[in-house]
């Protein structure tokens, strides 16, 4: 409980003068039957006055496979294992992750639903159930702000998105995809929605309470919705959130959460409020029992990336003390093979976390360091081959080995602990079954040429 109240904080603080009481009749979403396969809204009225707690005679809200959940990571289950039978196998997610989304209309209300044209030319996402591989179109986003509906290990966090996709084999059979976020850098596709959707209220095209506005944006899925570094997911079988809570959707919860400011978060507040001024501005349901459920991890394919950098760094520095150890065969967080001081300790993990960052990876780790000796000109430089071994998703990043190159030798420099040059030599894909291509990088290219311009 402790931690669930750590995370609602920011939330708190940005709504602390707003006294709300009231309710809010807006509705997720549930089963389609039109021809274009818009879900429809229920005729229930409800309101988050209890966050669901006085809905069981709704629909099916009192069943026994609702959601949300809490997500507790000891007890997930590995769908891969042996004996392991779901019936239901991991979703592949195929060209979503590069599409790009138009003609989007957003209500401007409660919720910030918004629906918008898939392009027809994509390979959409396709989950098995049973024997019958089923393709899901993407139909809305909408927003449950100020708590999370699903917590993991009991902990809220202060936005979730969720994208509604159905079955084209079966209208009465969806698929959502759940997007945490966490209190931190703004957002820039919320940033993106929200200014044009107050662009619109401010030209007159459009008021609070106003439903499908249109707005002139475009969505990139991976950039814009997706978590940036990983397409991990947490899966099982649920039910919609909102009345009439049918038990017909296959959950994909993202274990990577993506980010917003709490300015952001205020804006849900307004959209709320300024559309219905009795409305209740946490949506969210509270936690349902999961009745022996289990629930799936779903690890996206790994990528290792190898990259040589050509380095100097100065003689009596942090830098040289550091990888003078871990030449030695120091290493970080081994039992007994970890000599390094606070400052060494510092150093090292900031040129790791700094590689990882600059190229999205999962992981990026010094693994290996060549010292070559002293530099002619410059005898108070030492010089080195330094290598970094990156992970990626390769779910979420489609060219891993692209991402290192573009790094710019400048983000993993450090003059104030003596790592005053970086050069990229080369690059390496060691991903099993991958291509293991070595390419060389600028500097090395431009030593050999001028290697072999001296021998002639």
């Amino acid at each position: 409980m402790a931690s669930r109240r750590v995370c609602l904080l920011g939330a708190l603080f940005a709504v602390l003068s707003v006294a709300i009481e009231g309710h809010s009749a807006s509705s997720e979403a549930s089963v389609a039957s039109t021809a274009r396969r818009q879900l429809k809204a229920q005729p229930h009225e409800y309101n988050y006055i209890r966050h669901g707690a006085d809905w069981t005679g709704l629909g099916q809200c009192g069943g026994n496979a609702q959601s949300p959940i809490d997500i507790v990571t000891t007890e997930l289950v590995d769908p891969s294992e042996e004996g392991v039978e779901r019936g239901v196998s991991g979703a592949s997610f195929n060209d979503l992750p590069t599409a790009t989304l138009t003609d989007v209309k957003v209500n401007l209300e409660q919720d910030m639903k918004f629906s918008f044209a898939v392009p027809s030319d994509i390979s959409l996402p396709t989950i098995t159930i049973g024997e019958v591989e089923h393709k899901f179109t993407p139909l809305q986003v909408h927003f449950h702000h100020f708590a999370s509906e699903h917590t993991v290990d009991g902990m809220e966090y202060p936005l979730e998105a969720h994208v509604v996709m159905q079955s084209d084999q079966d209208e009465n059979q969806l698929a959502v995809l759940g997007i945490l976020y966490k209190y931190g850098e703004e957002d820039p596709f919320l940033k993106k929605l929200t200014d044009a959707a107050l662009t619109a209220i401010n030209q007159g095209d459009a008021s609070y309470g106003s439903k499908e506005v249109p707005l002139d944006v475009t969505i990139n899925v991976r950039e814009d919705l997706l978590p940036s570094k990983s397409l991990d997911y947490y899966g099982y079988d649920g039910s919609l959130t909102t009345p009439s809570c049918d038990e017909i959707v296959k959950w994909h919860v993202f274990t990577t959460p993506r980010t917003l400011s709490v300015e952001q978060e205020k804006v849900f507040n307004d959209a709320t409020l300024k559309a219905h001024a009795d409305a209740y501005t946490t949506n969210n349901r509270i936690i349902q029992p999961k009745n022996g459920r289990s629930v799936y991890i779903y690890n996206s394919p790994r990528s290792t990336i190898r990259a040589t950098y050509g380095i100097a760094f100065s003689t009596g520095s942090t830098a040289a003390s550091a990888f003078g150890k871990f030449q030695a065969g120091t290493r970080l967080g081994c039992s007994n093979c970890d000599s390094f001081t606070s400052e060494e300790r510092d150093f090292i993990l900031g040129v790791q976390n700094r590689a990882m960052q600059g190229t999205n990876a999962l992981a990026a780790v010094i693994s290996d360091i060549v010292i070559q000796g002293k530099r002619r000109s410059l005898l108070q430089q030492t010089i080195a081959d330094l290598t970094i071994t990156y992970t990626f998703d390769s779910s979420a990043n489609a060219d891993p080995e692209g991402a290192v190159r573009r790094l710019s030798n400048d983000v993993l420099k450090d003059s104030t602990n003596g790592l005053a040059d970086v050069d990229l030599k080369t690059t390496e894909d060691l991903t099993p079954g991958g291509a293991s291509s070595i390419r060389v990088g600028l500097g090395l290219l431009m030593a050999l040429v001028m290697s072999l311009v001296l021998t002639l």
